[in-house]
Parts: C-alpha cells; structure tokens; sequence
C-alpha cells in the first residue's frame, strides 16, 4: 500500500472511529472519549498571535493532501467551480446596467465601500479586435472587517476585497457570482482551533451583505 492510499486510509479510519465514539457516547449519555492517537499534534493548538503568517505548506504535502480528498470526491472540475460560488440568473428585463447600478445602490445603503471594477470584456475585445460576452469584476469593501480577518489569518488576503462578477452567458443570461465563503461551515471543523466569535459574527455579516448586493442585483431593485 503506498503513502497516499495509506494517508487516504488513516482518515476515513479516523472519520469511522469518531462517528463510532459518538455514537457510542449517544447511546451512553456520556461525552466521548478522545482516544490518544486521535489527539491533534501540539503544534495545532498554540494560541493564534494576530497578523502572523503560517508555517508555508509544502508542495509535496499539498499534493498529497488534496491527492486523498481528490480519492473520495466524485465531482467534475466544473461541479467544484460551481461548488465554491453562489450565483444568481438576473430576471428578465433587467439589463446588464440595471443590475450594476442596483448592486451600487445596494452596497452604499449596507455602508460597504465600492472600491472599483475591472471590465474583463472591454480588455478582451481591445486585445482580440472582436466582441465578446459581457463580463465585469466589481470590488467592496468594509475596512474594519477586513482587518481583523487578516489579523487572524493575513494569508486571507489573497481573497480580498470582496468581489462580486457579473457576467453574460451563451444564451445571453445575465448572472450575478461571487465567492461562497461560509464559515459557518467551520462549525463541523474536528480541528480544535476556531476562528473568534467575534471573527465569526462579522464573516457572517460580510457574506449576508454580499447577498444582499446579489439580490437586488438580480431584481433590479434600486
């Protein structure tokens, strides 16, 4: 059995053992018992100093990582794009336009600063000499916020700011995207290193305002 399948087998091996633990705790009305191989290293469990970069993650054990969680994924690359995004179709008779301005509206009346857009179609067509699809990337912002995530995690920045696309497919359907990042997702984490309560409230918050903006985009509402 090589390394990969044998990292592969360890963690379904670790999922079972803990499903089991809490079945077994369940039945028992006890809490579960953390077995000592199922302890999470030391190093996992320092206290996070704010604004501090992260050991860097080798290539190799990257690799290997997402090697063993490619084992168990029956998604295609499409499925996993579309997976990572919320998206919105914007309804028939709002143009292009209407649901800029209506995404515009909507974030100054949230007090999340617009900081620019990136019009990837204009450059396309500059380059190419030929028209194309409609596509623009619009950033926002709330400075605050944004601070005390990259307090706790600054590799986060490669995520910011905030954006949100708007972009007009093959059949000429309009479609508002943006990145789904949910932290409530984290809840489930095994890792006993969780973001701030306070982090987590206002990740919360960012990502309900990001879907509001979306919302009265693909309404058109101003």
């Amino acid at each position: 059995m090589n390394r990969l399948n044998l990292a592969a087998l360890s963690t379904v091996l670790f999922f079972l053992a803990s499903s089991f633990n809490a079945a077994t705790a369940a039945d028992t009305g006890k809490a579960p018992v953390q077995k000592e191989y199922f302890k999470f290293p030391a190093q996992y469990m320092v206290d996070v100093i704010p604004n501090t970069m992260t050991g860097t993650v080798t290539p190799e054990a990257k690799k290997k990582a997402i090697q063993s969680m490619m084992m168990a994924n029956p998604l295609s690359l499409r499925d996993m794009m579309s997976m990572m995004v919320t998206k919105k179709q914007v309804k028939e008779g709002v143009t292009f336009d209407d649901a800029i301005e209506s995404m515009k509206l909507r974030a100054n009346a949230r007090n999340f600063k617009f900081i620019g857009d990136s019009p990837l179609y204009k450059d396309v067509a500059a380059i190419t000499g030929k028209p194309t699809p409609r596509a623009e990337i619009f950033s926002f912002c709330d400075a605050v916020i944004a601070r005390q995530i990259l307090d706790y995690s600054p590799e986060f920045i490669a995520f910011l700011p905030c954006r949100i696309a708007l972009i007009e497919d093959a059949k000429g359907k309009i479609w508002v995207v943006t990145l789904d990042w949910n932290v409530t997702w984290l809840d489930y984490s095994q890792n006993p290193n969780k973001i701030t309560e306070e982090v987590r409230t206002n990740a919360i918050k960012i990502r309900d305002i990001l879907e509001d903006i979306m919302t009265a985009a693909a309404n058109g509402d101003l």
